[in-house]
């Protein structure tokens, strides 16, 4: 456990930061926003603070409620633990060199997704559009364009100028919703849910730390521009892109979260609307479009690898085929490739009204349309038994209902 929070052993980081938590420092970030239960979990335990009625197995030590770990606590996120919002956080993702500010500030960014929750906000995006949105060279040039132009607008001193580089970033972008259609759609939902998120983030991290507005921005506009990850991190450059439109809102027109939660619309839509529609602006400079054909060659073979690579391991290849619906996953280790989805991290997946989890990569073959899919594939060290009606296969957390679902096990070795 050193080795991955070497700073502070896990009871003594949640009590830490539960004691940064008061509600005043969060009405500052943004208005009606207060602090939640959170959660920090490994493989072992959970980590649990402020929650009114924790689970009744936890015990008690110092404040923070401990109890072993349950697929519940599954990536950073948001659950609802005994009916209570609460934020959870991986400590596998916490970096050892990690400073505690940035911490706080992941763990505020949770929080907010509860929050979200409390206001019924719907404006997040459709996970569908991610497979079969177009990896197209013109889309990816105007997307740097865009990103550059954003940027620039955010760190503009001057309040004419600041709208003229906003003017910019709006003309690029409609002519890419022009080119793209609905699958411009999937960005705009990441940026107005997950963005303004990543926004509340910088914000506490910006108080936390003591750190200036420019000292900040450096460090959350990192790779901002797209110098890489156009097909893999595409949701995750939206985060920054939904912060930058949400500062430039503190810029020029303060106070404006209040309306905007009177809307129902995209975060980019109303701060297109606030600034004015501009035309769609058509071109791009020839330094953009070589960055994106490079760019797109790069990640395309990127992508052939790492479904080779799966598809390379040693063990057993199993194929459950039926009718099968993604029940949860990490959307930030997605990767598409026509009809198949590679999960990189974990999945869990239901049939036969029952859920159950894979800690490990998984291959589904999807349906189209929905999260609906119609066999997934995995790598098991041990071959699947089958008995009465169920299957045990090594990697799955419970044994298989076989109701209308077949498995299948192929040897794979590697010479």
């Amino acid at each position: 456990m050193a080795d991955m929070y070497a700073w502070q052993d896990a009871l003594v980081l949640a009590g830490s930061i539960r004691e940064r938590m008061r509600e005043e420092r969060f009405q500052s970030i943004w208005p009606d926003f207060k602090p939640y239960p959170f959660a920090f979990f490994d493989r072992e335990n959970v980590y649990l603070c402020g929650h009114p009625n924790p689970p009744g197995h936890f015990a008690e030590k110092g404040g923070v409620h401990v109890g072993p770990w349950d697929p519940r606590f599954v990536a950073n996120t948001f659950i609802e633990l005994e009916r209570e919002p609460t934020a959870i956080l991986d400590l596998s993702t916490v970096r050892s060199d990690m400073e505690p500010a940035r911490l706080f500030a992941m763990i505020v960014h949770e929080m907010f997704h509860a929050y979200q929750k409390s206001m019924d906000y719907r404006r997040w995006s459709n996970e569908w559009l991610y497979m079969v949105y177009p990896q197209l060279k013109e889309n990816i040039a105007h997307r740097i364009a865009e990103r550059r132009a954003l940027l620039r607008a955010l760190l503009e001193k001057n309040s004419d100028e600041k709208r003229n580089r906003a003017a910019e970033f709006i003309g690029h972008r409609e002519y890419r919703r022009a080119l793209i259609k609905e699958c411009l759609d999937y960005e705009l939902g990441h940026e107005s849910y997950e963005g303004l998120a990543f926004y509340v983030e910088s914000k506490a991290f910006e108080q936390e730390s003591g750190k200036g507005k420019e000292a900040v921005l450096e460090i959350f506009f990192e790779d901002f521009e797209e110098q890489s990850g156009t097909l893999y991190h595409l949701r995750r450059s939206c985060y920054a892109a939904g912060m930058a439109i949400a500062r430039l809102l503190d810029d020029l027109f303060p106070g404006w979260q209040g309306e905007f939660l009177e809307t129902s619309g995209y975060l980019y839509d109303f701060f297109a609307g606030k600034i004015g529609r501009t035309e769609p602006i058509s071109d791009t400079d020839p330094e953009a479009e070589k960055q994106a054909a490079r760019l797109l060659e790069q990640e395309l073979a990127e992508r052939d690898r790492e479904f080779d690579q799966f598809y390379s391991q040693e063990g057993y290849l199993v194929q459950i085929k039926g009718n099968l619906t993604i029940a949860g996953f990490d959307p930030m280790n997605l990767l598409p490739k026509g009809e198949l989805l590679l999960h990189k991290r974990m999945l869990k997946f239901s049939s036969n009204n029952k859920e159950y989890f894979l800690e490990q990569p998984v291959v589904t073959i999807m349906n189209g349309g929905n999260l609906s899919c119609r066999e997934l594939q995995f790598f098991s060290r041990g071959k699947p038994e089958t008995k009465d009606g169920k299957a045990s296969v090594p990697g799955l957390t419970e044994e298989l209902l076989l109701d209308g679902i077949t498995i299948e096990a192929d040897r794979e070795e590697i010479e």
